[in-house]
């Protein structure tokens, strides 16, 4: 072991090596830790190393505790930025992990409770990372202004000045002031504020650090917002990524990567998180990057999420490698991406795998397969396996054509209102297919797809009035219903990864079709016109 040497604040840290890792030994008197230090411990267990600093073991000596933890050759985030200029990049760069470490830390409903840039530390890669300290679950008794120095306080939000407890809020006030110490070089809060009751006396009057004149407009929005005196104007923790999504695409604007006239996707959030599991809350987020369109980030979390035991998540991610948004496309990994979701819960991902097995991507077609991945979904309360299996009888595909088995899957998912199989129920109708042929039933169907949504069934309709079958012929009418379904196609974003139209022969011809349609219609009803 090495000489000891002096650490980031006022304890004693020695270097040394742990199963063939660097590691550290901080020796803390235990009087320094408060009462609940063993539990921070027990936190902390279950966080990811991404973000968190975390303890390996710690033992108890002589009224002193022994810390041991991955070493870093960096020290705080506070002593960093005493030594360095940093570019806008640079500070995004540092920015970007600790938002999401914070973000992280609110999805496990964990706050921070002496959130400051003394209490990131920094690893080789000069990746900031939380320490564990100070970390508890919301709603535990706890008044940060009693066990807080001198110094924390720079850091605090108002309402703890007050005496108030820790809350996410509270995390989003100091998490401004450590935004706004990584853009203004030689930082340090408040530094006008010579003592306790001065620096109080100053935040809970508004008073707040000034910015320099070039600081970059989205990131002063961001860190004001965090600012905020009320804690209910502050953003909730899955909002600031909006924040950090308009603040990239600043920089991608001035370094020419996006036109000027673009702008970030402006997504809602889902607010302030609402589950007691994590993997739920890491869901959330994940989604929420996902329809921002920053798919790296968005499979980050969902892999996080998936990690807990998120079927959702497992089947997102799958989904991203069979139609290869945000990654490359993979059949392979996608499957094995199902399999993951569906041993887990997901009935989406057995649906998948059927889909799979039924056109052909990335493995040999098999229709008999794809019936049994169908009725597995379709025991689970899947309507739309009911409706797969409905086709392959409908088309013959590997079983043989059999109108009447086709028939009792649209039925059965008819009652479990999917759409599109009162569509193509009305097609048997229309055609004889199993029933005697009857228009007026067939009307019926389309009429109710129709109304349900279905894009078919207004296309059908669309065809019923333009060749006057049951209904009077009329070409305006035909022309509305051709409308409504070439502005629902236009309204489906075929990116989306809970789409199927990768599998199938797609909107495109069903699209084709309907604006074929309203052109024949239009046609003809300005034909009629000027008779």
């Amino acid at each position: 072991m090495q000489k000891p040497k002096k650490g980031p604040k006022k304890y004693q840290e020695f270097k040394c090596k742990l199963d063939g890792k660097d590691a550290f030994i901080k020796e803390i008197p235990l009087k320094d830790l408060g009462d609940d230090w063993n539990k921070d411990m027990d936190i902390l267990g279950d966080l990811s190393d991404e973000y968190v600093h975390k303890t390996y073991t710690t033992l108890v000596y002589d009224n002193k505790a022994f810390i041991i933890t991955n070493h870093s050759k960096r020290s705080s985030l506070f002593d960093f930025l005493k030594f360095r200029k940093l570019t806008f990049l640079e500070c995004l760069k540092l920015a970007e992990p600790i938002v999401s470490g914070l973000i992280y830390l609110h999805c496990h409903n964990l706050v921070h409770c002496s959130l400051t840039s003394s209490s990131i530390i920094l690893d080789e890669n000069n990746t900031p990372k939380f320490q564990g300290v100070g970390v508890i679950k919301v709603g535990s008794d706890y008044t940060a202004s009693n066990s807080a120095s001198e110094d924390a306080s720079r850091w605090m939000a108002p309402e703890l000045l007050k005496g108030d407890p820790p809350s996410f809020k509270s995390d989003i006030f100091s998490l401004g002031i450590i935004l706004w110490e990584i853009f203004v070089d030689e930082a340090y809060p408040h530094k006008s504020a010579k003592d306790t009751e001065f620096l109080k006396e100053c935040v809970l009057g508004g008073s707040r650090d000034l910015f320099p004149l070039d600081t970059p407009p989205h990131y002063r929005k961001l860190i004001e917002a965090c600012w905020q005196h009320d804690p209910n104007d502050r953003p909730d923790s899955i909002g600031l990524l909006g924040f950090i999504h308009a603040v990239k695409h600043d920089v991608k604007k001035q370094l020419g990567e996006v036109e000027a006239a673009d702008m970030p996707n402006v997504v809602k959030h889902p607010g302030k998180f609402k589950h007691e599991d994590p993997a739920d809350n890491l869901f959330d987020v994940a989604k929420y990057c996902f329809n921002m369109g920053d798919y790296g980030k968005a499979k980050a979390w969902y892999e996080m999420a998936a990690k807990k035991g998120s079927a959702n998540a497992a089947y997102d991610i799958a989904q991203m490698y069979m139609y290869g948004v945000g990654v490359k496309q993979d059949y392979d990994e996608a499957k094995k991406r199902y399999e993951i979701a569906a041993s887990i819960g997901s009935v989406d991902a057995v649906y998948a795998i059927g889909l799979m097995y039924n056109y052909d991507c990335g493995v040999e077609q098999n229709y008999q397969k794809a019936i049994e991945y169908y009725h597995q979904a379709s025991n689970k309360g899947s309507a739309r396996a009911l409706y797969r299996i409905a086709e392959i009888y409908f088309y013959g595909d590997g079983v043989g054509r059999n109108d009447q088995k086709t028939l009792e899957y649209l039925n059965k998912a008819s009652k479990m209102g999917l759409s599109c199989a009162t569509e193509l129920t009305g097609y048997m109708y229309a055609y004889g297919r199993g029933v005697e042929q009857n228009d007026a039933k067939a009307l019926s169907c389309y009429l109710k797809a129709a109304r349900e949504g279905c894009a078919w069934g207004m296309i059908s309709l669309g065809n019923m009035y333009y060749d006057g079958t049951v209904v009077c012929q009329d070409y305006e009418e035909a022309m509305e219903w051709y409308q409504k379904a070439i502005d629902k196609y236009k309204s489906n974003d075929l990116c989306k990864i809970h789409r199927e139209y990768k599998f199938i022969v797609g909107p495109d011809k069903h699209y084709m079709n309907a604006l074929h349609g309203y052109e024949k219609a239009k046609r003809k009803n300005s034909a009629m016109n000027h008779k």
